[in-house]
């Protein structure tokens, strides 16, 4: 990854782009490792295809009320449409669930994550996963540090970041009490669902806060100390 500092007054923001870019087949395989429940379903890239457009149908008005209620939701659902169509695009569902035939890719297609985190003056940390377009010029800058030609430039998500995030955090993930191997979907429901692939995606948002003291993140905030580009932000505004 490529790191860099964007320093707001008393606190600093981490920027790790990712090096590469992630297409449909590897989003899906992401999805997987780092679901928590690993004994159901496998890589369940059929359910994740219908599930993920049957939540927004009238038929399902109260469950996507429901899911609305759960942090991180609607920010996931801001890029949701487009990780399904990298998906859909990567998979072709030959029998009905029976053969499945990935694509070839094209590695210049597709998405860069990118993991942001906050640190205080203080030392706190906290998630960021919406600064992307609320910032234009550190994504502009961003863009042009890692694309080639503008038809090219692949779309920064900040969603995938914390997907990455999860990933690279297997000490996070080991724990059930962090990393639920089921779950509800908040508040009064007590209801409890498996975690699988197709409900992961939602999951990394809600407790991405957990991931902030992984080995990951300690070993960054030290390399980025030492090596890290400074975006001065007066510059980016």
């Amino acid at each position: 990854m490529h790191f860099y500092q964007v320093f707001w007054g008393k606190s600093v923001d981490i920027i790790g782009v990712q090096d590469g870019r992630i297409g449909g087949r590897r989003l899906n395989e992401l999805l997987h490792v780092i679901k928590p429940q690993k004994a159901a379903y496998g890589i369940d890239t059929y359910d994740l295809l219908k599930d993920w457009k049957l939540i927004e149908t009238s038929a399902n008005t109260d469950r996507l009320h429901r899911h609305e209620q759960i942090p991180g939701f609607k920010e996931f659902m801001g890029e949701k449409d487009m990780f399904w169509d990298l998906i859909n695009r990567a998979h072709v569902d030959a029998n009905r669930m029976v053969k499945k035939i990935w694509e070839r890719e094209n590695p210049s297609k597709g998405l860069k994550g990118v993991i942001w985190w906050n640190v205080d003056c203080e030392s706190n940390r906290q998630v960021v996963f919406n600064r992307l377009m609320e910032n234009p010029r550190i994504y502009e800058y961003i863009l042009m540090e890692h694309a080639g030609s503008f038809k090219d430039r692949p779309f920064l998500s900040s969603i995938v970041g914390m997907f990455l995030l999860a990933y690279f955090s297997p000490e996070i993930r080991a724990d059930e009490t962090l990393w639920p191997s089921k779950d509800t979907y908040g508040g009064e429901c007590t209801t409890t669902n498996n975690m699988g692939t197709t409900q992961v995606g939602v999951m990394a948002l809600r407790y991405a806060d957990r991931f902030l003291s992984s080995p990951f993140i300690t070993t960054a905030e030290k390399y980025v100390a030492e090596t890290a580009r400074e975006l001065r932000h007066e510059l980016l505004k």
